[in-house]
């Protein structure tokens, strides 16, 4: 059976419905008000039966037109003879939503997980995913909205680290583990560490974004920020330190990135004149270890 669509937007007040549409709707009414007097209940959408389904969706409707003003009166009149026809679920605010998430950590120890069994807290995982996080990044929730959640570990805190919060977890990582975090272990706390370093302290070093300042807890820590690409001026000052600590130039087995760079210098077209204005330099360097080595 064809049911109605929604009344176009714009309209001031509900147009009386045709003839056509009468009988169309009070059609599918007529089922409704079968399934319910059956059941005792109005139809739920999340179903497998695809009667019931048919049915929650025209409710779905009839409940939409009816919020926007678009449902005539005599439909209202009718479908307020059904119990819970036009009863929708009151919409929880964000500070509700973040108050809910706080009382079952307490209760549970541990955030709601979005693949739990039970429909609640499945449904309190998803709101921590889908829109807690994403809205805080964007500003859309605020700090009052958030705030039954800010001493839970887990829920906030790390969307809301400074670069160099994020920076002074390293080093402490660093200093407890004797290594930097990595972003392939099953630990999700050091692979968090891990992927900021791979994915937002190393780039924001390069673009500039992350000041030395930021990233300063860290910048001394072997394999920290030390793929962040380094400048001419700085791969030349490793130069003069590796031959006057080895008495050759550097080479691919133990200095692969300070050879890499050599070797760019050497092969630099006029388009990379960072690289091309250090070459006189390093043949010197190169030159001058030669003569001490006859």
């Amino acid at each position: 059976m064809t049911t109605p669509t929604e009344t176009p937007a714009g309209t001031t007040a509900p147009a009386a419905p045709t003839a056509r549409h009468r009988r169309i709707w009070s059609g599918v009414f007529s089922d409704l008000d079968l399934w319910v007097k059956d059941r005792g209940t109005v139809p739920r959408r999340r179903t497998a039966d695809p009667e019931e389904y048919r049915l929650a969706n025209w409710l779905n409707v009839q409940r939409t037109n009816h919020r926007a003003g678009k449902l005539h009166q005599d439909y209202i009149d009718q479908l307020q003879e059904i119990h819970g026809a036009l009863e929708t679920r009151r919409t929880r605010t964000h500070r509700e939503w973040a108050e809910d998430i706080a009382a079952f950590h307490k209760a549970h120890g541990r955030m709601p997980s979005s693949t739990a069994a039970d429909p609640a807290e499945r449904s309190l995982g998803h709101y921590v995913a889908d829109r807690l996080r994403p809205g805080i990044r964007s500003g859309d929730i605020t700090n009052y909205d958030c705030e039954p959640l800010a001493g839970i570990p887990g829920a906030i805190g790390r969307l809301n680290r400074t670069h160099r919060q994020w920076a002074e977890a390293i080093a402490a990582f660093h200093e407890a583990n004797g290594r930097m975090p990595s972003s392939k272990t099953s630990d999700a706390a050091e692979r968090s560490l891990g992927n900021y370093i791979i994915r937002r302290l190393r780039p924001g070093i390069r673009s500039g974004a992350i000041t030395q300042n930021d990233y300063a807890p860290v910048a001394d820590l072997p394999g920290a920020v030390s793929r962040a690409r380094k400048s001419s001026s700085d791969y030349f000052q490793d130069l003069l330190a590796f031959a006057a600590a080895h008495g050759r130039m550097p080479g691919w087995k133990d200095a692969r990135p300070l050879a890499a760079w050599v070797r760019r210098v050497r092969n630099a077209g006029p388009a990379d004149s960072s690289a091309a204005q250090y070459l006189a330099r390093v043949e010197a360097v190169a030159e001058n270890l030669k003569a001490g080595q006859s």
